[in-house]
């Protein structure tokens, strides 16, 4: 309609706050990685069940 102004949505809103964020992040000096797919932050569960048996056994002794 003519006259009305275009009210960004919620996810349009949350879309140019994090491109600000990101813009602000690398003139600051960051740096973003790229993580291969399928990687995550998070340990293995393998890494998870060898630190606790390891935790359990210097408990234990």
């Amino acid at each position: 309609m003519p006259g009305k102004e275009h009210q960004p949505t919620p996810k349009g809103l949350r879309c140019r706050k994090i491109a600000e964020q990101t813009t602000a992040f690398l003139k600051a000096g960051g740096k973003i990685q790229e993580v291969p797919p399928g990687a995550t932050g998070l340990p293995s569960i393998k890494d998870v069940k060898r630190s606790y048996q390891m935790s359990i056994r210097g408990f234990l002794s």
